[in-house]
């Protein structure tokens, strides 16, 4: 009787710590770093965020994949008093700035500014480890040179003041940088200088600079529309999205992905997606998500509990290879901020869903795409630590910003290794059919 026993419980035991072992993986496998980062993923970098309490020194790490482990890097700080326009009164007034840098694998890496030093924006400009185009506010931007601490104005302002008018019911933007181009020569930005004196809604145009030539071209009418992308096989091209609201219940969707050449002044369809996506985001330079809800059905929970849940399918789609698939995101019936792993094997995002007590909780899930389980989710709030953002880095490590709620100078990165366990998603469906990207509804 004993034997007869031993052999079942054994084997339950064993199951028991498996599960045990793949629900707590969501506290395992953290490596902490004092403060909180943004992963450089081209330069494997992890760049200190500013603290919003307190003059701090920034901080870069480098990031090593093969043991997860980090180093500080050395940096340099360059001042610059640059000019920014006076909204009140009109004319200008000095702005300076300091820029903290360093030069990892041949690449140019910008450490972020504490909020005390005035705040500014930067672009990189591909290929260049000494120069970078820092804006200030909507203004004006400038082309800097670090090594010998110059900068020069790149639009021409000299009009500033036939812009400025104090009836006005608009701010001047002046030029807001949108993007610079893969290969450094263009940049884009909006306008609203040609209708700061009208009463009518507020509108923007879209121009471009030329590095080389330093001519500003007008592209088009910028109003309910987004830049999305560079084409990533013409530097020279970039797409872009039309916002669309229906009169009817104001539902806003999109126009198909379109893209324009700034070569030959020439509009294209791009991407002529299917109605079905017409609510899709994009999760970096050649990837699109939509959630997409279905009907309603009764899932099993625990102790016999039965809960009625909508089903949804995230899609997740290449807008140049066109392939596409599916994944379950389980009871979360919002999706916001879909992020892939660089191996392609997990997707992380935001989670929404509504308890018994009808709360709405967010969480920070992540999933092994091709067995559609969830491998762990994180609440935001973890004692007194929110989780402020997150970022795949090299070998399906997750680092998680956590920010202390009670005490500022413990925000900590946490860096979790996320790995595929036994894990009953209760939540899974079956094979999902997946609409092709272009078929008619």
């Amino acid at each position: 009787m004993k034997r007869l026993f031993y052999y079942p419980a054994l084997i339950l035991l064993c199951l028991l710590a498996l599960l045990l072992n793949s629900c707590s993986s969501a506290t395992k496998h953290f490596t902490a770093i004092n403060g909180a980062y943004v992963f450089n993923a081209e330069s494997d970098t992890l760049v200190k965020y500013p603290s919003d309490f307190m003059f701090e020194e920034n901080e870069i790490l480098i990031y090593s994949p093969e043991d997860s482990r980090t180093q500080a890097a050395e940096y340099q700080t360059v001042r610059l008093t640059l000019q920014s326009h006076d909204y009140n009164v009109g004319g200008f007034y000095d702005y300076a700035i300091e820029i903290a840098y360093t030069v990892h694998n041949n690449k140019l890496i910008i450490a972020s500014i504490p909020n005390q030093m005035p705040i500014y924006e930067h672009f990189i400009i591909a290929g260049s480890t000494d120069s970078v185009i820092i804006t200030v506010g909507d203004e004006n931007a400038y082309l800097v040179n670090l090594t010998n601490a110059t900068a020069q104005k790149l639009f021409n302002d000299t009009d500033f003041n036939n812009y400025f008018n104090k009836d006005s019911i608009k701010s001047l933007v002046f030029a807001r940088v949108i993007s610079v181009s893969p290969d450094g020569r263009y940049i884009l930005y909006i306008s609203n200088r040609n209708y700061i004196d009208d009463m009518l809604a507020n509108s923007f145009d879209l121009y471009y600079y030329d590095m080389q030539t330093a001519a500003e071209t007008y592209i088009m009418n910028f109003y309910d529309k987004e830049i999305l992308t560079w084409d990533k096989s013409n530097p020279a091209s970039f797409l872009y999205r039309e916002l669309r609201i229906s009169s009817a219940d104001g539902a806003r969707t999109f126009s198909p992905v379109l893209r324009h050449s700034i070569e030959d002044n020439r509009q294209y369809m791009f991407l002529n997606l299917n109605e079905k996506y017409r609510a899709y985001e994009m999760m970096d330079d050649e990837h699109i998500y939509v959630l997409r809800r279905s009907a309603e059905r009764t899932v099993e929970m625990f102790e016999g509990h039965e809960e009625i849940i909508q089903t949804a399918a995230l899609y997740i789609a290449n807008i140049y290879g066109r392939d596409m698939f599916s994944v379950d995101p389980g009871r979360y019936t919002t999706v916001t901020d879909v992020k892939m792993s660089d191996t392609k094997e997990y997707l992380a995002f935001w989670g929404s869903y509504i308890n018994r007590q009808g709360v709405i909780l967010t969480e920070l899930v992540t999933i092994h795409v091709e067995s559609n389980d969830i491998v762990s989710h994180y609440e935001q709030t973890v004692d007194d630590y929110y989780i402020d953002s997150f970022y795949w880095m090299p070998n399906n490590i997750l680092a998680v910003n956590f920010i202390n709620l009670t005490d500022f100078n413990r925000d900590a990165c946490r860096l979790h290794e996320i790995k595929h366990t036994f894990r009953l998603n209760v939540f899974q469906e079956g094979s999902t059919s997946i609409p092709a990207l272009e078929d008619p509804d």
